[in-house]
């Protein structure tokens, strides 16, 4: 019903997000730019920008990538205040429940019919439990994240989880929230396996602990198992922003810490093993369903292979001790056969859950059962009274709204890497 063109411009959404997503850096990006792929395919879509980016060539390249999606940025902090004034947008969508926290009563305010959905991207509060019991932070930090997203979500009438089991964890806290479950959207890639290939890969984005916690954990703990087993065996660390300890982890034999790359596929093409050795997080591990979409087979623990209802020994391989997951990786290593079995079924389980085609129903589906259409412009005396208001708040909060904002996003960009 939405496919068609008259349907596209009735439905108007108001995304905002805290940076333009960049998804050659990492998988939560690849999933909010598939995300808004599918929307702007049946609905005009805004998107407002809570930190403007610089004029840097990259960040107008990522702005144009957006833009080519017939997504109409807005990355001007005053453009809010036209934006809530003038516009009628029949849902506003949230990336990260933090976001929603910042605006979500400014549009509860002045788009009260707007229909107010959050992407909470991860169950955060989940993470930080998993961390507060491995020591790494303090559990009281966890609890206060968990009322402070619980507390939003409440003011939502959608919120979107990216796997069942995420949704499974908000429902035992409140049975009465309006879960959806959108998961990572993956394009598959022809399977490419390379027999004679030693080569193990970890993919993500090191601004996210848990890939940093994760790749020390491997290298530590059970590369040396490996290398015992398999000595002409090679470990190639990729992504963005690799910290101070992922850089020293080169200097460990048979290691190479080679970073951001544009394109991971040539590198995911001649692996034999990808790795997802993580110890906490949350959602869906974008990894995971990048090398099971073209066809290799992965190594994770349960926490890595969460969202995904796979099979360990079927699917991929699940191992929690150094011990196990050394075996599991070396008996990929030597058995190209079996490598293909399991990245064959991996490929077909990403196929049933997170391809464009099955993402895109499930979205309609949202927009169909939770968007009303349009039922009238705002009246003058409204759209007067709300500008007046919201000149006020320029005068009087801009500066508040200004630094706020900027902290917000330093927040949230500490969560986007995947």
């Amino acid at each position: 019903m939405l496919g068609n063109q008259s349907q596209k411009i009735e439905i108007k959404i108001l995304v905002i997000a805290p940076s333009i997503p960049k998804p050659d850096c990492n998988s939560g990006d690849r999933r909010f730019f598939a995300l808004l792929e599918l929307l702007a395919k049946h609905c005009s879509v805004d998107l407002w920008l809570a930190s403007a980016p610089s004029s840097s060539p990259e960040n107008v390249r990522y702005v144009e990538d957006v833009s080519r999606l017939q997504v109409k940025v807005l990355s001007d902090i005053a453009v809010i205040n036209t934006v809530f004034s003038q516009a009628y947008y029949d849902a506003i969508f949230f990336e990260f429940y933090i976001i929603a926290e910042a605006f979500i009563d400014l549009c509860r305010l002045y788009q009260p019919h707007a229909k107010v959905i959050i992407d909470s991207v991860d169950v955060s509060f989940a993470r930080e439990q998993i961390e507060a019991k491995l020591g790494l932070i303090e559990s009281e930090q966890a609890e206060k994240t968990k009322q402070r997203e619980l507390k939003i979500y409440k003011k939502s009438d959608v919120v979107i989880a990216v796997s069942h089991q995420d949704r499974r964890i908000l429902y035992a806290e409140n049975k009465n929230f309006k879960i959806i479950v959108i998961p990572n959207i993956i394009k598959l890639k022809q399977q490419s396996i390379n027999p004679s290939s030693k080569e193990v890969i970890f993919i993500g984005g090191y601004n996210w602990s848990p890939n940093v916690d994760g790749i020390q954990w491997f290298v530590k703990e059970i590369w040396s198992l490996i290398i015992d087993m398999v000595p002409d065996a090679v470990l190639s660390i990729i992504g963005s922003n690799p910290t101070e300890e992922v850089l020293k982890l080169g200097e460990v034999s048979g290691v190479d810490v080679i970073g951001f790359v544009p394109d991971t596929n040539p590198y995911l093409k001649r692996a034999a093993v990808s790795i997802a050795p993580l110890r906490y997080g949350g959602g869906m591990k974008g990894k995971v369903n990048e090398a099971m979409s073209i066809g290799l087979p992965v190594v994770t623990t349960n926490v890595g292979a969460q969202g995904l209802n796979a099979i360990s020994g079927k699917h991929l391989l699940i191992a929690d001790e150094p011990k196990d997951f050394a075996e599991a990786v070396i008996g990929l290593l030597k058995n190209p056969d079996y490598r293909t079995e399991i990245g064959l079924a991996g490929q077909q389980l990403t196929a049933d859950l997170c391809s464009p085609e099955v993402v895109e129903k499930v979205i309609v589906e949202l927009i169909d059962s939770q968007i009303p259409p349009k039922k009238s412009l705002l009246p003058l005396f409204t759209r007067v009274r709300r500008t007046l208001t919201l000149f006020l708040f320029e005068k009087l909060g801009f500066i508040y709204l200004w630094n706020f904002g900027k902290r917000v996003n330093r927040k949230v960009m500490s969560l986007v890497a995947r």
